[in-house]
């Protein structure tokens, strides 16, 4: 059995194949059992899902057979490799939620590509080092094969970066020189990749700070160092905020047409031709009487209460962005590399021809797998004490797409969202929402969703472009679990970046820049 991705879809179809009832197989999605979890159910656990003997014996037979393939070979420590092809890093597909690498069978050593490698001319001084070691060479082998680095083979580099340059001296304080001309040695070294993953200085309230994965390797080796007892000072850590630009004052006119909006009993029409004559005015109401919080905004002008009230706030958003007018054109560009991308992770995904919209959904319900978990920056409203959020696996994909099975979860399922946001100070921003079973087929209606507001939508591609939309019209964030993901598609598909893009979120750009390195490389190709 091939390895499964750890996703409540793949759980279902995993226990319908199993002959289980629709019923008991529902019990194991409310509960958001993956396909991963699923292996660490407890026998407890099992009899309260499935009170009868009959169907729980026909579970448990399945469950052991299904648990024995799992678990039948063990990822290789590379502490633990006795040869260099041990320590070869593999490229099949993973799960990117617990970031560790599927097995796979061991293959023969290649004896020709570790001497090719070894008489390779030094292209400076890092390539040496990495010669020297077996990490080193594995970075080298999978790069010469691959042409690409994944995140655990940059992690891995870094490392080794970063030991060579504490090499003699374990105490010896890194400055941003050293992180620029190391970052300058990997980008020479290994082409393909975009030196701001590697070291990147962003400007806050007139100061700079270092980010990239050098900096941030080198302080967790030094971290090491200080708990070992090896070194006895730490690097000094700061944090810098910003706050958003206030804009202009200009006074609020229009009155006679925001009335208009204003007006429950007004024309379509009249709203539409309304709404293009206000809209620095409404800019002004949002900044001045709304104090900034959309949902007083969409209260207050009624006229947004209409089924097609929210075409009204992507008008703002395409006036705002004029990429977003040819949402659907950029996408269909964008496909290719995106399915090109996934296949890194996935190489069986999609590997027959389905309709758009199944293709399309596929595509977003996937996206989260390309990055690990991250812990996302405080809010600014949040105390200096107070705990960071790291959200889950399936928190980030719900934030990016929620998917129900019922009209009557969406609410639930936002309500407890906003319980979790609110606890770290953070907003509920718009999000999709298709409803339908979990075959992708089979989906029957799409909305948009703002808290408690909520419009329908024909498409999957209206309610994700139009949330695209409505956070440019409503001047809003993305959602803070998933704004990378959203940054990403507006930086490689609608290709138009914004001042706010990396705000006040540390390590952002270079989380994103090696995707955002192959989306360039894609399209010179």
């Amino acid at each position: 059995m091939p390895p499964l991705p750890p996703s409540p879809v793949d759980l279902a179809s995993l226990l319908r194949s199993w002959d289980l009832s629709p019923d008991i197989v529902q019990a194991f999605v409310e509960q958001r059992f993956t396909t991963s979890s699923l292996l660490r159910i407890k026998n407890a656990t099992i009899e309260r899902l499935i009170p009868f003997e009959g169907p729980r014996s026909e579970f448990l037979f399945h469950f052991e057979q299904f648990k024995s393939q799992q678990l039948k070979t063990v990822v290789p420590n590379p502490s633990d490799c006795s040869t260099f092809a041990d320590c070869i890093p593999s490229t099949s597909a993973r799960n990117t939620s617990t970031l560790r690498r599927p097995p796979r069978k061991r293959t023969k050593f290649d004896e020709g590509m570790l001497q090719a490698l070894l008489a390779r001319p030094n292209v400076n001084e890092l390539h040496q080092h990495l010669k020297e070691s077996i990490p080193g060479l594995t970075v080298l082998g999978f790069y010469a094969s691959k042409s690409f680095l994944d995140y655990f083979v940059r992690d891995t580099l870094a490392q080794e970066a970063i030991f060579k340059e504490l090499k003699g001296n374990y105490n010896r304080g890194l400055v941003r020189d050293d992180f620029d001309k190391l970052s300058d040695s990997i980008v020479k070294l290994f082409p393909n990749e975009a030196k701001q993953t590697w070291y990147d200085v962003v400007t806050k309230n007139k100061r700079t700070v270092v980010e990239g994965k050098l900096r941030y390797k080198w302080y967790g080796v030094r971290r090491s160092l200080f708990e070992a007892c090896l070194i006895t000072t730490l690097p000094n850590e700061t944090a810098d905020n910003i706050g958003e630009d206030s804009g202009d004052d200009t006074d609020i006119d229009c009155n006679e047409e925001l009335e208009l909006l204003y007006n429950p009993g007004s024309s379509w029409p009249d709203i539409q031709a309304a709404w293009e004559a206000t809209f620095r005015a409404r800019k002004q109401v949002f900044k001045k009487e709304c104090n900034k919080i959309i949902n007083i905004y969409l209260d207050k002008f009624i006229c947004l209460a209409k089924p097609l009230g929210w075409t009204l706030i992507a008008q703002d958003g395409e006036r705002e962005q004029e990429a977003l007018k040819s949402d659907i054109q950029l996408w269909d560009a964008a496909v290719p590399f995106l399915l090109a991308e996934i296949r890194t992770e996935n190489p069986t995904f999609l590997s027959t021809n389905v309709p758009d919209d199944v293709q399309f959904l596929s595509i977003i319900r996937e996206l989260p797998n390309l990055w690990r978990v991250r812990t996302v920056p405080k809010s600014d409203e949040a105390s200096k004490s107070s705990k960071c959020y790291r959200p889950t696996q399936q928190e980030i994909v719900d934030s990016f797409l929620l998917h129900v099975q019922d009209i009557s979860l969406i609410q639930e399922k936002l309500n407890a969202r906003k319980v979790t946001l609110h606890k770290f100070k953070h907003q509920l921003q718009p999000v999709a929402v298709v409803v339908g079973s979990y075959n992708l087929m089979e989906i029957r209606q799409c909305f948009i969703c703002v808290d408690n507001h909520r419009w329908e939508v024909p498409t999957p591609q209206q309610a994700v472009f139009g949330v695209f939309k409505l956070c440019f019209g409503l001047n809003a964030r993305y959602p803070i679990e998933s704004r990378h993901i959203w940054l990403f598609l507006q930086l490689a598909v609608f290709k138009f970046s914004t001042p706010q893009d990396y705000l006040n979120d540390r390590g952002l750009r270079s989380y994103l820049a090696a995707r955002l390195k192959d989306s360039e490389r894609f399209n010179n190709q």
